[in-house]
């Protein structure tokens, strides 16, 4: 899973960016097989006057669908980072849902081998696999 971050208009500690990448990992690695890309785009909408204005947005690429996108805003990064990636988290799922649902149910089932065969072990064994 490739993991993109854009963080504008933000001062923060060099740290930040792989903290926040590890975040990213860390909530979406149940979904890695499906997902191909993740990108955060953080921002300070209103520079130092601080309040509830930053801005966090995941977008995840999701291999056969268009770009699912969640948002979310708070006064820190960390938990506007948290509360986007939980709704990153909950539309993963549901994608996984979806299409676990659609599946028809002849391929949900493992295959059944459809050739048997026989060998013999003397006069009395007879021993056959399938």
């Amino acid at each position: 899973m490739n993991v993109e971050l854009r963080i504008r208009q933000l001062h923060h500690e060099p740290q930040l960016a792989a903290e926040l990448e590890q975040r990213v990992r860390s909530s979406l690695q149940r979904h890695a097989r499906r997902v191909l890309a993740v990108s955060v785009a953080l921002a300070d909408e209103n520079g130092p006057r601080g309040g509830v204005d930053k801005h966090c947005r995941v977008t995840l690429r999701v291999a056969g669908l268009p770009p699912v996108t969640v948002t979310a805003r708070d006064a820190s990064v960390r938990a506007a980072l948290d509360r986007a990636l939980a709704r990153a988290v909950r539309a993963a799922a549901r994608i996984s849902d979806r299409r676990r649902a659609r599946r028809p149910a002849a391929s949900r089932q493992p295959p059944q081998s459809t050739t048997s065969t026989s060998y013999s072990m003397g006069s009395d064994t007879l021993l056959t696999l399938t």
